[in-house]
Order: structure tokens, then C-alpha cells, then sequence
């Protein structure tokens, strides 16, 4: 090691020794935060603590058997129904499995409006495709819920970002 190298490294510990020895303030590290943890956890799906102090179970894959009268959970096989869970625990960020969820969503104009309806008529309706090697598979919307064992809730906010005209719209 060369002289200046050695009094560079001398330098640069001593900084760092005097840096610790001030300590008036705390760095803030928000990642190491329980709340955080948490979010980061319970988003990648391993077993995470609430903010009620209860522990919760990490998500395990359990494969669709019944969703609807069309049966559109049977075209896909176990392992492309694991494949599809595990790739979307993979994300863990929530904001990149929102995103995924909105590629899945595809709005349809409806197909009839009545002339006086009783409650707010609906703008769009929604179809979901599961998109796994390239193939693309139509399936309800209780399959999307139990497949990715995501909530109703969280679809309905993703679809209201996705109508187009809505400002968050642009963002998708």
C-alpha cells in the first residue's frame, strides 16, 4: 500500500470515528421500521406480526378447484396456477403486483343499458386475463381472488385507477 493510499484510508476511518463520536442525531433507517417490515413482508407473503401484536401465517399455494359455473379455473394446470402464485409473491413490492393486477384487468363497454335503471348505472365492465408462457387465459374474477389470495377490495381500487380518465390512469 502506497503512502497516499495509507493516509487516505487514516483519513477516511477517522472520519468515519468522528462521525460516530458526534452522534447528536440519528440516521433514520424507515426499512428497519416494524410497520415497514411488515408491509414488506406481508406483501412477499412470508409471516409477518399486525399492528395488533397478532403473528400471521405466510400464504401457501392452494390450488383453485371451483370458481364459477364456467369452470375457467380447469384450463390451468397446478403447476401453471404455482407458477403464476409464486411469480406474483416474487414481486414484493405491493405497487409492482398492482401493476401486474392491472395488466391482468381488461375493461369491456357494457353490453346493454336500460332506459330507466334503479340504481347508478355501471361505465365499464371487466374482464380478466391470466397471462402465463405467452398464453393468455380468460378467467373470473374469484379465480384472480384465490389464485393470487388477494382481496375483492384491492381489485376494485386497482379498477377505479384503471378507468381511463382517471389521473393515476397515466401511471399504468
Amino acid at each position: 500500500m502506497s503512502a497516499t493510499t495509507g493516509s487516505i484510508a487514516s483519513m477516511h476511518s477517522a472520519a468515519v470515528v468522528e462521525e460516530k463520536v458526534k452522534g447528536l442525531k440519528k440516521l433514520v433507517d424507515k426499512s428497519k421500521w416494524k410497520r415497514n417490515t411488515a408491509k414488506v413482508n406481508r406483501a412477499s407473503g412470508k409471516q409477518y406480526v399486525a399492528t395488533t401484536g397478532t403473528v400471521l401465517a405466510k400464504k401457501k399455494f392452494q390450488r383453485v378447484h371451483n370458481c364459477c359455473n364456467k369452470q375457467c379455473c380447469k384450463h390451468e394446470t397446478i403447476g401453471e396456477q404455482k407458477s403464476l402464485f409464486h411469480n406474483f409473491l416474487s414481486m414484493a413490492d405491493k405497487g409492482q403486483q398492482d401493476m401486474y393486477l392491472a395488466t391482468i384487468l381488461i375493461p369491456i363497454e357494457p353490453k346493454e343499458r336500460t332506459a330507466k335503471p334503479k340504481n347508478i348505472p355501471r361505465i365499464l365492465n371487466w374482464k380478466y386475463e391470466v397471462i402465463h408462457l405467452e398464453r393468455k387465459h380468460s378467467v373470473c374474477k374469484q379465480s384472480v381472488i384465490e389464485l393470487f389470495q388477494c382481496g375483492p377490495k384491492r381489485l376494485r381500487t386497482i379498477q377505479q385507477i384503471c378507468v381511463p380518465g382517471h389521473h393515476l390512469y397515466l401511471l399504468i
